[in-house]
């Protein structure tokens, strides 16, 4: 149900359907929503009459997917699902309290503010794809030269790529990369880092440039 779902046509034009990237995210929601579902099987037996046993999704009511779609917008979620805390650099939170002062909101955080830390001009939560797309569109605007040169969009999943290539650079081991990016798998963190890899097995980086 979920391949159908997410690679049924929807337009036409080959060009309009959804990018690979989109699909990949879309299966990622899904089986985060469905594992959700499964843990939550004794609470659904409580709230809905005629509980059917062999399966999970016709089990399902529209309040079910409000209240998880409201619990995604209070909690901090990683890959999977995970919780998690992060270190902001000085720069990076200077910024999201600029961010928060033309929102005219408090720019005093604390643990107990059930607010969003990036509120809409109304104050409320932004949906997903709204704000992925928002970024998508900023980062379009741009136009610096390696944007024009592509043939797809560049979406927030790719500063995911950044931060590993990035981190790896900087001398960061795969491990620790992996664990920060949430990959169960060391495969996975290994494709995002293919190029920069393959670049360190080059046999020309021992050469001393000097000597000639």
């Amino acid at each position: 149900m979920m391949y159908y779902y997410v690679h049924q046509r929807k337009h036409i034009r080959k060009d309009r359907e959804r990018k690979e990237n989109t699909k990949t995210e879309y299966v990622r929601i899904m089986l985060q929503f469905y594992q959700y579902a499964v843990e939550s099987k004794s609470f659904l037996r409580q709230d809905i009459d005629n509980y059917i046993e062999e399966t999970i999704f016709k089990n399902l009511r529209p309040w079910h997917i409000r209240n998880y779609q409201t619990y995604l917008s209070t909690v901090l979620l990683g890959k999977g699902g995970k919780k998690f805390d992060k270190l902001l650099h000085p720069s990076l939170y200077a910024r999201i309290l600029a961010f928060r002062e033309r929102r005219h909101v408090s720019t005093a955080l604390n643990s107990s503010d059930q607010s969003p830390l990036f509120p809409t001009k109304d104050e409320d939560y932004y949906q997903y794809k709204n704000l992925s797309n928002y970024i998508v569109r900023i980062i379009e605007r741009t136009e610096l030269p390696f944007i024009r040169e592509r043939n797809d969009r560049i979406t927030p999943h790719y500063f995911r790529h950044f931060y590993a290539i990035y981190s790896r650079q900087q001398g960061a081991d795969i491990f620790l990369i992996q664990k920060e990016l949430g990959h169960s798998d060391r495969k996975t963190t290994e494709r995002y880092l293919e190029k920069v890899l393959q670049r360190e097995q080059e046999i020309g980086l021992l050469w001393k440039e000097q000597d000639f």
